[in-house]
């Protein structure tokens, strides 16, 4: 299954018509759109709400907001307690609109000084975790970039899964696995817990959402180990400029 996230609407602040109106033109290709609650395509907007409430051609999923106000790793307990409301009511907000499952960010790392940190991020994940699946939504935790979120490694996502003894979901960035170096390691010990993967590709260093062939990921060898390794997920583009390249690319890629 393929998707289109709302990415590449949301980054340059255009409106949520403008991305159903994309969905339709493209409709035999996508059955997936993730919805960024964030700028433009909040779901604090009660009209963007209605208005994908009536869309019908495809199913949705959300990407959790992530500015600072939203980092559940914030040593201070009020500020926290606000970042997990605030997640929880666009988890909320997801199901209202009939999403099949939200992406959530680990916290940030800014404060890593705080040894206390970690533990917090990780306590909030399992809130959010148990919030979700009340609310009849699978919840998938992203894996980040090296040196900005927790979860950048499968080192970290053993001890989170061993600790807490999940069943756990992952919406697998593999440009940000690039970035860290370890897109393989990754595909090969957890592909079969990918719920979705986010298409973007990138030159190793930065985080550039770039369109598939554009970077440097081994994308031949990736879907290749993507089946190998038993994904059974979606596929959702992420590119911030003309995805529908990606999307082009992708079908060829999985043909």
């Amino acid at each position: 299954m393929l998707g289109l996230s709302s990415m590449y609407i949301t980054l340059f602040e255009n409106t949520i018509e403008s991305f159903i109106d994309d969905l339709r033109m493209n409709i035999n290709d996508i059955t997936i759109a993730e919805v960024v609650d964030f700028k433009t395509t909040t779901l604090d907007n009660k009209f963007t709400v209605n208005t994908l409430k009536k869309v019908k051609e495809v199913k949705f999923t959300v990407h959790c907001p992530f500015e600072p106000s939203s980092n559940i790793s914030n040593p201070n307990e009020e500020e926290r307690k606000l970042a997990i409301t605030k997640l929880k009511l666009s988890i909320d907000r997801a199901a209202d609109i009939g999403a099949i499952g939200f992406v959530q960010h680990p916290g940030s790392k800014v404060f890593a000084y705080d040894k206390h940190s970690q533990e917090l991020n990780n306590d909030a994940l399992l809130q959010l975790i148990d919030y979700s699946n009340s609310r009849g939504m699978k919840l998938g935790i992203e894996n980040m970039p090296p040196s900005v979120g927790y979860l950048s490694t499968p080192e970290e996502f053993d001890d989170f899964v061993k600790n807490n003894n999940l069943n756990l979901q992952i919406v697998f960035d593999v440009g940000h696995a690039n970035m860290a170096k370890n897109i393989d390691d990754f595909t090969k010990k957890y592909a079969s817990k990918f719920m979705q993967i986010h298409v973007t590709d990138n030159d190793g260093r930065s985080d550039g959402h770039l369109n598939v062939g554009e970077g440097t990921i081994p994308w031949n060898r990736f879907v290749s180990d993507l089946k190998k390794y038993g994904f059974k997920g979606t596929y959702v583009v992420e590119s911030a400029i003309d995805p529908f390249k990606s999307i082009v690319m992708l079908k060829q890629l999985l043909s």
